[in-house]
């Protein structure tokens, strides 16, 4: 909730810088979850004279710690003293600066935030970073929402999803009819009364308003879900849904609201991913209960090198800088129109992005702790839906079955990379000269600036980093299952040392806890998608992986095939290497989501053991 944090305090503050601000979250988020009071600031301030930006993380010490604390927390059953926080910060290696609030300074005070990711878009770009961040992260697809899920979050994030469900018709997009008319009501009463929605690109487009000569292309489940007065403005008025990609690659966003909570620490100028998603036109007074739209970020310029305009998709011709001033993005770039936008559906935060702040530019991302300017925006907007709205949220109760036996995982998915790896040679081995009918113009849509004989040798290139980080991942997962299988065993022999029943209480939470998260860990590695679904939206490790490995294989089977086309996708090798690309990115990715959630379930043991170790 807004509140002001009067000058003279006495606190610890941290400021998120571009280099560290991952840690600096995922260490809030982590205090925040223990107890501990942190507010964050909406407004430049200063602490014993030395100037702090906007979105800085103030700890407020002394009594004012104590007196802010909420009853049935960890903070108030175990306390951390103000050395201890202090002690734990510097421990993640986030720098602190300790004093007096020098002014007067307007902040939200921060509340744990429960993120659902919507499974039916994949979603495991929003996961991967908000996890990342420190906050509790669920997938639910669209039947739980139609069920009420909704009820134990505090936002909801859905990626893009332009794919098709099987067996149905052509215009059914798959966001929208996995969800129902049901789930999308569902939707807007959750926002409506207080909740928080991000969609980037599809998940965007889910909230805009569609004018009514297309909405008979949509499925009936877009009516009910329209929470903002914004429409595509790069439509494509004789097409009978009005949408037109603008294209795929990067290209440069200009930051214009730096102070909206959603745009803290974001640069003035950063690079962001488009891939197909609206480009926007504010409207007024189009959707009831829906405020002003404003915009955070606009387009700002683009290049033919890293960019592909939708003009150019299956062209011949190379874009060049003079046919680029032609297409509809680079005007989009001249006239400063939207793609990420912000506004209120009754009392709850909607934010909305045509493009993918959340997805890493190309090269970056497959080494651990590699983050990119946009993917700020994610844990901004996660952190500012609890913060605005003071919506209380729970963590999901009783244990999922394990799908797959609780064991070491990396002597068994060894086999199956290894095989990726070994399909991953051969492509590259085989020389593409002259040139197959595959990798010509026409069979595929470019992105990113490249042919796609460009984007063939860029996956190429990607696959055996990908096998590498796959294997040390499942190392790391391995160690820190059985490391929190052992404190799972301490927190109960602890337990039974204290006499203090609020502690005990806290241990037996924690107890509890450790299996929530080695029971969810396993089950993302055996989930599978119902066969009703395409290859489409949110899949475990293993139906990744051996996807994967079979498209690999159907890549090489068909690597000499002469007359394969545009219509010949499943049995296309480029088609099947690039897909095989994206899921192994996703397995690790997934894989990452869950060592976030034993590495934030252990920092808590840490500190609670420190805590009641001291009160002992």
């Amino acid at each position: 909730m807004a509140d002001q944090c009067w000058f003279a305090m006495k606190v610890l503050a941290l400021s998120a810088e571009s280099d560290s601000w991952v840690r600096a979250y995922r260490a809030v988020n982590t205090l925040v979850e223990y107890g501990v009071p942190v507010l964050w600031g909406r407004e430049e301030t200063s602490v014993s004279g030395k100037g702090l930006p906007r979105g800085v993380f103030i700890f407020p010490l002394d009594e004012v710690l104590s007196a802010s604390v909420a009853d049935g927390s960890m903070q108030a059953a175990a306390p951390l003293s103000e050395a201890e926080i202090e002690e734990y910060l510097k421990s993640e290696r986030i720098p602190v600066v300790k004093g007096e609030l020098s002014d007067p300074v307007n902040v939200y005070s921060l509340s744990p935030s429960r993120v659902a990711v919507y499974a039916d878009s994949g979603g495991y770009n929003h996961a991967s970073i908000a996890s990342a961040c420190g906050l509790d992260v669920e997938f639910i697809d669209g039947r739980q929402i139609a069920a009420g899920a909704l009820e134990r979050f505090s936002i909801l994030m859905s990626g893009g999803g332009g794919r098709w469900r099987k067996a149905t018709i052509f215009n059914e997009n798959v966001l929208l009819t996995a969800m129902g008319v049901e789930g999308a009501k569902r939707i807007s009463e959750f926002v409506r009364g207080g909740g928080a929605y991000l969609g980037c690109c599809g998940g965007s487009y889910m909230a805009t308003v569609v004018r009514e000569r297309f909405m008979n292309w949509w499925h009936p489940a877009k009516r009910y879900m329209t929470m903002m007065n914004v429409e595509d403005w790069h439509i494509d008025e004789f097409s009978g849904s009005g949408f037109k990609s603008p294209g795929m690659g990067m290209f440069t966003a200009r930051n214009v609201a730096s102070q909206n909570p959603t745009m803290f620490g974001v640069p003035e100028i950063f690079e962001c991913t488009h891939y197909n998603g609206p480009i926007f036109n504010l409207i007024e007074q189009a959707v009831e209960q829906a405020s002003s739209a404003t915009p955070v970020a606009v387009c700002d310029t683009v290049s033919a090198e890293k960019f592909t305009p939708s003009e150019f998709f299956y062209s011949s011709d190379d874009v060049s800088s003079l046919s680029l001033e032609e297409t509809g993005f680079h005007r989009a770039c001249r006239e400063r129109r939207p793609v990420i936008v912000q506004g209120l559906f009754g009392v709850g935060l909607v934010v909305l992005s045509g493009s993918h702040p959340e997805i890493s530019p190309p090269g970056v991302g497959i080494r651990r702790d590699d983050w990119w300017d946009s993917a700020r925006i994610i844990g901004n907007v996660a952190l500012w839906s609890t913060a605005r709205s003071g919506r209380k949220v729970s963590r999901r109760i009783g244990l999922r079955p394990s799908r797959i036996p609780i064991a070491p995982q990396r002597k068994l998915a060894a086999p199956l990379i290894s095989r990726i790896e070994e399909a991953a040679k051969a492509l590259k081995i085989k020389s593409q000269s002259p040139l197959p009918i595959w990798l010509r113009w026409g069979v595929a849509p470019r992105s990113y600036g490249l042919s796609l004989e460009g984007l063939w040798v860029a996956a190429l290139g990607r696959l055996p980093l990908l096998c590498g980080e796959l294997l040390a991942q499942f190392e790391v997962m391995d160690r820190l299952t059985e490391e929190v299988l052992g404190v799972k065993a301490k927190v109960a022999e602890q337990a039974g040392r204290i006499r203090d029943e609020e502690v005990k209480r806290v241990c037996e939470s924690l107890r509890v806890r450790a299996m929530d998260v080695v029971f969810s860990y396993y089950d993302a590695l055996g989930y599978e998608r119902p066969p009703l679904w395409d290859e489409a939206g949110y899949q475990g490790v293993y139906r990744l992986l051996n996807t994967a490995e079979a498209r690999c294989r159907l890549a090489v089977e068909n690597l000499d095939a002469a007359g394969l086309c545009r219509a010949d996708l499943e049995a296309n090798p480029y088609s099947n290497l690039t897909r095989a690309d994206s899921m192994l990115f996703s397995a690790l990715k997934l894989l990452r989501i869950h060592e976030s959630a034993m590495e934030k379930y252990l920092a808590t043991w840490r500190l609670i053991k420190k805590a009641t170790q001291r009160a002992s």
